[in-house]
């Protein structure tokens, strides 16, 4: 009798540990494939913010699974993850492609990260230490002087991300990021080599704001800086006013907040005129 218990609760530790031996392996699949996903998915997004995935391109799974050698798991969920941001759409028994990029969405986009940047910044001023306002004013500094739109895209987004990332709202700062990544496509689409930047004004403004200690004041420039591009889509088409343009200096005069900087042809050959067209308009954030 002692041998056959014996025996059992061998065989009883075995099992346990061969369970627990399968759920670990799934739990590190789970993860490996998670970690996947988030890769791809990041890829993917940089091909379609910088043009290199055209609007009403398809993507297909097994395709993209070649290309990342991976499983079709991680693929999935990158694709998810891409229509959560607007950057993906899916068609019923068509698979999915890349979205157009529409003024509506620039507006909504714009409208959006008003709200919620001004709601995270007032939940952050009382963190903002001297050291991350000076940090910001660098960023912005970099900003204005980026030769490509890369490197603005990157200098603007560490300027809000400074800003925002005090206020220790997890779920928030990740929708943030969202609309920021699904602003940097209509930054990429308007992008001129001589671009100039207009957001340093606005930047300056809201950083003395904040040492200031006027939040709201500050939080108001932020919603009113975002808020300008939406005018500039609406101007050009979409349904809202055009914004004038602020006087110019005779020395350097500074780009409208919500035009892109550049000069096209006025129609009909009489002149120049600058572009305000709704993929520019991002210019300005």
């Amino acid at each position: 009798m002692g041998l056959a218990r014996l025996r059992r609760a061998i065989i009883d530790n075995f099992m346990e540990q061969d369970q627990r031996e399968r759920r670990r392996r799934r739990a590190a699949s789970r993860g490996e494939d998670d970690t996947r996903a988030a890769s791809i998915a990041r890829v993917l997004g940089e091909r379609i913010i910088r043009g290199e995935l055209a609007p009403g391109t398809a993507l297909r799974q097994e395709a993209v699974a070649r290309d990342f050698d991976a499983s079709h798991v991680p693929v999935r969920e990158a694709f998810r993850r891409l229509e959560a941001q607007g950057l993906l759409e899916r068609l019923p028994r068509r698979g999915v492609r890349v979205a157009a990029a529409s003024a509506a969405e620039l507006r909504e986009i714009a409208e959006m990260r008003a709200l919620l940047e001004s709601l995270a910044l007032r939940h952050a001023a009382p963190h903002l230490t001297p050291e991350i306002l000076a940090a910001a004013e660098a960023a912005s500094r970099e900003a204005e002087q980026a030769a490509d739109v890369a490197a603005f895209e990157a200098a603007n987004r560490r300027f809000h991300r400074l800003l925002l990332e005090p206020c220790g709202m997890r779920r928030l700062l990740a929708v943030i990021d969202d609309l920021l990544l699904a602003s940097a496509r209509f930054l990429f689409l308007g992008w001129q080599p001589r671009w100039e930047a207009g957001s340093e004004r606005d930047h300056r403004a809201i950083l003395a704001a904040l040492r200031a200690g006027e939040v709201e004041s500050a939080c108001a420039l932020l919603a009113r800086h975002v808020r300008a591009m939406a005018a500039g889509a609406g101007g050009s088409g979409g349904g809202g006013r055009r914004v004038s343009p602020p006087p110019r200096s005779p020395r350097r005069p500074p780009p409208s907040p919500v035009t892109c900087g550049r000069w096209r042809r006025a129609p009909g050959g009489a002149g120049r005129e600058r572009d305000a067209s709704p993929v520019c308009a991002l210019a300005s954030l």
